[in-house]
């Protein structure tokens, strides 16, 4: 799979993710992109250089100071009008 998806491709790519998990597999989704990590995880491992800055259940670790201290920036959380988390 190529890294680097457009938005249709994507869609597909987390269809397919979606699958198989409900199918039982285990599915490793390395990304940069929260909201995608957000979308397609029950649990999610966040790695800085530094290491591991944490590991949880999604609706954990996917919070605004979590993130902003992963990207050494300010991160924001809302909630889009399809339910799904978006960052910026």
């Amino acid at each position: 799979m190529e890294a680097d998806t457009n938005f249709t491709n994507s869609k597909g790519v987390e269809a397919a993710i979606h699958s198989l998990a409900a199918a039982g597999s285990a599915v490793v989704v390395p990304t940069h992109d929260p909201g995608q990590a957000a979308a397609l995880a029950d649990e999610a491992l966040l790695v800085s250089r530094a290491g591991v800055i944490t590991l949880g259940p999604v609706s954990e670790v996917m919070q605004e100071a979590v993130l902003s201290r992963l990207y050494g920036i300010p991160m924001r959380r809302i909630e889009g009008p399809d339910g799904r988390p978006h960052f910026y």
